[in-house]
């Protein structure tokens, strides 16, 4: 993981790679991903943002492409964005 000011780029597997950023609203938002089967990487996305201890109630979003719905079915959605917290 590579981190700077509010933003990280999430190494999943040396196959995946996710950008995040904490928005105003204290939430984890992933902003960007790809990469080579990603829809195989997906949970082990949301395990490391999840297991990482300053999330620690925060809020993660995704806000984007309806193929992220595939992904993560057992997130909230509302008008298209996905959003689960941490416990």
């Amino acid at each position: 993981m590579l981190a700077g000011e509010g933003c990280c780029i999430w190494n999943i597997d040396d196959r995946a790679f996710v950008l995040t950023v904490v928005n105003n609203d204290n939430e984890i938002e992933a902003l960007l991903a790809g990469g080579e089967g990603f829809a195989k990487h997906a949970r082990m996305f949301e395990e490391a943002v999840a297991a990482h201890p300053s999330h620690a109630g925060l809020t993660m979003r995704i806000d984007g492409r309806k193929g992220w719905r595939r992904h993560f079915a057992d997130w909230e959605e509302r008008d298209g964005v996905l959003t689960k917290r941490i416990a």
